[in-house]
């Protein structure tokens, strides 16, 4: 693969917290919007995110990739990949107006918790849809309870935001290299409650890792699956996780905004 910038990116509070390592640095940083953040970089990137890609319709009311991970992540955390809206629910300016048009074309509602991120798959898909994303540019979705069950070889049953779930976590990100602990700890030390939670760091840390894992990348499910838009409807992870280089850790200084959180 070419010479890009691996980028794990996950929703937040804030807005946006985003991992990004580069010929050895690895770079944390909390934004307020998507855009400023894939637009800073001059060099391809190659981006896992934790957000969907690609909606549900009539011909898939529950996408191919969810049903996938839930057997994957089995009962024990299945209930952590929820059903993605239609695209016209994501669009609609209302929860009751956003479960009506889910309705008619799935046949079902969604929940409020779905639709508290509704404005973050909004935002991503604009991105996606603009003529001035980067060709070289590649951004697929990922889930990081996937990729942490593929790191210890089962899904994991402690909750990510009890201190018994992120020190389970960082244990395992920790055997991929070790200044990985050290990363998430100061990122969490330097940053508030109010704009990004600690399981928010180190899910954003291990699409990262899965992102610089790139050529082993598979997908789920084994076949592409695309929404009437395009959309590459996938969950992908790594079948073995490279190694990271890192010799130096970054953080940045402030929150870099946009517009008011």
């Amino acid at each position: 693969m070419e010479q890009c910038i691996y980028l794990g990116i996950d929703g937040c509070k804030f807005g946006w917290w985003a991992w990004s390592i580069e010929d050895g640095r690895l770079t944390g940083g909390l934004f307020s919007g998507l855009e400023a953040l894939l637009s800073q970089y001059d060099q391809p990137i190659h981006c896992l995110i934790d957000m969907p890609i690609g909606f549900s319709d009539s011909e898939s009311p529950d996408r191919q990739c969810d049903k996938a991970a839930r057997r994957k992540l089995t009962k024990v955390k299945q209930s952590s990949i929820f059903p993605v809206p239609c695209r016209d629910a994501v669009y609609s300016d209302s929860y009751l107006q956003g479960c009506e048009l889910n309705m008619k074309e799935v046949g079902k509602k969604f929940s409020k918790q779905t639709w508290g991120i509704v404005p973050k798959i909004r935002e991503l898909d604009e991105h996606l849809r603009r003529a001035e994303v980067g060709y070289n540019d590649v951004i697929r979705e990922s889930h990081p309870e996937v990729l942490f069950a593929q790191l210890a070889g089962k899904p994991l049953e402690t909750n990510k935001r009890t201190s018994e779930g992120r020190d389970e976590r960082i244990a395992l990100l920790e055997t991929l290299h070790p200044s990985l602990g050290k990363a998430v700890h100061q990122a969490t030390n330097k940053t508030l409650r109010k704009h990004v939670m600690p399981d928010d760091i180190i899910d954003a840390l291990v699409l990262c890792m899965a992102s610089q894992s790139a050529l082993h990348l598979t997908r789920l499910p084994d076949k592409a699956d695309y929404d009437r838009y395009g959309n590459c409807r996938e969950i992908v992870y790594p079948k073995s996780f490279s190694l990271p280089e890192i010799e130096q850790i970054v953080l940045m200084e402030e929150p870099f905004e946009t517009q008011m959180p």
